[in-house]
């Protein structure tokens, strides 16, 4: 799944003769009625170089859910890898293990920098407030 950043080009080009490739000191958008002819040769014919180069930063994360063949609930959820926060638009990297069997809840979320975040180790039945745990508001 793609979910790096817009990517970032830069391009760069240079003039130089047709005939015998000195550089020019001149646009490459120069026209043809407007050359001026190469000091070395006199031709007004050109060859222009362009470099053309790209920077995208990547993110990637994997997650699995394992379920019994006679169950549909997951009784294992994992995701590890990089997660954008939307309330802030920073990337952070995230750990988690969902152990339904085991009534065990385990997330380290660490910031760009590599600071954590924040930290859970708890039984699954008394991890409440957050994600899906949280209450609902009932509408009147």
């Amino acid at each position: 799944m793609w979910t790096g950043e817009v990517p970032m080009t830069e391009a760069n080009a240079k003039s130089y003769c047709g005939e015998c490739r000195t550089p020019l000191d001149e646009s490459p958008s120069t026209s043809v009625d407007d050359r001026e002819p190469c000091p070395r040769c006199g031709s007004t014919s050109r060859f222009v170089s362009v470099n053309v180069t790209e920077t995208i930063t990547v993110h990637e994360s994997i997650g699995l859910k394992a379920r019994h063949a006679s169950g549909r609930k997951p009784f294992r959820e994992v995701k590890s890898g990089d997660d954008l926060h939307r309330g802030t638009g920073e990337w952070r990297t995230i750990h988690r293990v969902i152990d339904r069997e085991n009534d065990h809840y385990d997330e380290v979320v660490k910031g760009p920098d590599g600071r954590v975040l924040r930290e859970v180790h708890e039984p699954l039945s008394e991890h409440t407030g957050r994600g899906a745990a949280k209450k609902r508001r009932q509408d009147d």
